[in-house]
């Protein structure tokens, strides 16, 4: 995680108005369990992204992760009203139930993602995706994905 949280250090002091940046050193800091860095670099990612749902997702995670739970659920609600009207990756949904402990929700939202063929599943494979490995549902989810384990 130092290589990388350089790596993304010096990204952003080279493109201070990119969001990637911000968004991987979050992940990064999420998974160490650091939430106040992964919070504070989240809301920058939030922000230069345009609060699009990747962004929002992985921001919602790691608000509910670390406690926050009234942020992670308005940024779960603002992602609901807005997959009402506009094409939005039930992946990203699905990302915000997990940070909140809520495994069924989250299984429903990642069977909707599976339904649309969504490639952002792919992001299953990271970090912050451990702690379901165990549940039958994410062996079984994988199945359909096509992958042996």
């Amino acid at each position: 995680f130092d290589s990388a949280l350089t790596c993304y250090n010096k990204i952003i002091q080279i493109e201070p108005a990119l969001a990637g940046g911000y968004h991987r050193l979050q992940d990064i800091y999420g998974i160490q369990g650091k939430y106040d860095l992964a919070i504070e670099a989240g809301e920058k990612a939030v922000k230069l992204g345009n609060e699009e749902p990747p962004f929002l997702g992985s921001f919602g995670l790691y608000c509910g992760r670390s406690g926050n739970t009234k942020r992670a659920n308005e940024i779960l609600d603002s992602l609901l009203d807005r997959s009402r009207k506009e094409s939005i990756s039930p992946f990203w949904i699905a990302v915000v139930y997990l940070g909140l402990g809520q495994t069924d929700k989250m299984f429903e939202w990642f069977d909707k993602a599976l339904e649309k063929h969504d490639s952002n599943l792919l992001y299953l494979f990271a970090p912050p995706f451990d702690p379901i490995r165990d549940d039958p549902r994410f062996t079984a989810m994988r199945k359909k994905m096509g992958f042996k384990k």
